[in-house]
């Protein structure tokens, strides 16, 4: 699955910072002062558990090697990935985001928070990419990892119209493209 991602295999061949395993690295992610907020809601902290557990280690390393992310709670609609030129990328966490995450259905906010991730390990900030492009682009890394279903029904629920619909389209080639391997 993940060695269709030409990033990962360039990214093994470089000496760069990385995690030898998930433990250590859910260690280093809580142990930073931006992510004490995740930390001290247990029923947040559980959903960023489980958003560790889905990302492959190979993953991890290839984006937080490049820049640590950090996860900050901010006012807007869902979230948005800002790629920092320098030391930290951001993925800024709106109320909505938090509401999902925290609801009976945070899978969806798991979604939302890997397809954000996507923006960030495509390097879209360093890229002259067409902005659908990049959406459906960040929308492959959530097919990929098993949240596409759950990627279509946050997409299916908001009011983005052909944008929207030009991406569960996409996520579902990609779903039923999957299947068959």
């Amino acid at each position: 699955m993940l060695d269709k991602i030409p990033f990962l295999k360039k990214f093994s061949k470089t000496k760069k910072r990385t995690f030898g395993d998930k433990r250590i690295f859910r260690r280093d992610f809580y142990s930073k002062a931006h992510h004490q907020w995740i930390k001290e809601d247990k029923y947040l902290k559980r959903n960023f558990d489980r958003f560790i557990e889905i990302l492959p280690i190979e993953l991890i390393n290839h984006i937080w090697s490049n820049r640590p992310v950090a996860f900050i709670p901010a006012n807007g609609t869902l979230s948005c990935a800002i790629n920092s030129t320098e030391h930290m990328s951001f993925i800024l966490i709106y109320q909505d985001l938090l509401r999902i995450l925290n609801s009976g259905s945070p899978d969806r906010g798991l979604a939302i928070l890997v397809h954000e991730l996507g923006h960030l390990f495509y390097r879209h900030d360093e890229r002259n990419i067409d902005p659908l492009e990049a959406q459906v682009e960040a929308d492959k890394l959530c097919t990929m990892l098993g949240l596409g279903e759950d990627l279509q029904e946050v997409l299916m629920d908001s009011a983005g119209g052909i944008e929207a619909r030009v991406r569960i389209s996409r996520i579902t080639a990609d779903i039923i493209v999957g299947d068959d391997n």
